[in-house]
């Protein structure tokens, strides 16, 4: 789920500390990665995440603190996050070969990545200095499919609008 509302506050350190945003990925709270290989992806894939997406209404989001995994990733946390810990699971239901980072982890944490790496000053420096600046208010009103392109961008094969 894009936020081209936190690029200006995020990009300049996502560019340094996120190899994702040369890549092409904007600004964005992941909902399910990995999901199914492009090849895979048809109509019938497509109607059904216009279906289930059509079900869900958009909602304000606010981004207003910083995490951190670890001492090597720091992100901004989106609020609601039940909201989109709920709609991960809806997509995840599903589709269930395809859980959120492969069902790795127990819990669905909600982010939106700044950073991360082992230069841990860097990485302080980016939460300190984005923490001066927020809160960034968005709307999580719609999501996007991104796929790798053959130059190695990430680039969305699919928009969906949220709600009806």
């Amino acid at each position: 789920m894009p936020f081209p509302e936190a690029e200006p506050v995020v990009g300049e350190y996502r560019l340094r500390l996120d190899a994702t945003a040369a890549l092409g990925i904007p600004p964005h709270v992941t909902l399910v990665y990995p999901f199914m290989p492009p090849a895979s992806i048809n109509m019938h894939v497509v109607s059904g995440l216009l279906e289930l997406l059509a079900l869900v209404e958009p909602v304000p989001v606010t981004l207003a603190t910083i995490g951190w995994f670890g001492t090597d990733v720091v992100f901004l946390r989106p609020e609601p996050a039940g909201w989109f810990i709920e709609l991960a699971r809806r997509i995840s239901n599903r589709w269930p070969q395809w859980q959120p980072y492969g069902g790795a982890f127990d819990e669905i944490v909600p982010h939106l990545t700044i950073a991360h790496g082992d230069d841990t000053s860097a990485l302080r420096e980016a939460a300190r200095d984005i923490s001066t600046r927020l809160p960034i208010t968005s709307k999580a009103s719609a999501v996007e499919l991104i796929e790798t392109t053959p130059t190695g961008r990430w680039a969305a094969r699919h928009s969906f609008r949220l709600g009806r």
